[in-house]
C-alpha cells in the first residue's frame, strides 16, 4: 500500500462537475491518496454532502475524476475524502504522489 503522501505543489486546478454543461471552478493546495483541501469557500460550491470533481494534477497536464465527500467545511475551505475512483484514475494518482 501507498503512503499517504501530499503532494509537492501547494496549489493545482479542481472543478466540480454538476452536469453536462455547469462547472464550478475551485483550487487546491493539499493532496493525498485520501482526498484534498480546496482553497474555496463552502458557500462557493453546491450544498451536497457528496461532489464529482475532475483534479488537474500538480505540475501535470494530467486530470482525474473523483467522487468525493466533504467531510469538512468552514469559511475558507473544503476538505473532502475520496469514496470513489476508477482504478485507472487511482493509478494515476498513486503513480503522480510517489513523482513528487
Amino acid at each position: 500500500m501507498l503512503e499517504n503522501r501530499p503532494s509537492a505543489a501547494r496549489s493545482f486546478e479542481v472543478k466540480e462537475i454538476l452536469g453536462k454543461n455547469r462547472e464550478i471552478n475551485a483550487v487546491g493546495n493539499t493532496l493525498t491518496t485520501d482526498g484534498l483541501v480546496l482553497e474555496t469557500p463552502a458557500s462557493m460550491l453546491e450544498d451536497n454532502q457528496f461532489l464529482w470533481l475532475e483534479i488537474g494534477l500538480p505540475n501535470s497536464s494530467e486530470r482525474i475524476k473523483a467522487l468525493a465527500e466533504i467531510v469538512d467545511r468552514s469559511d475558507s475551505h473544503v476538505q473532502v475524502r475520496f469514496k470513489h475512483l476508477f482504478p485507472d484514475q487511482r493509478q494515476k494518482l498513486y503513480a503522480h504522489l510517489c513523482m513528487n
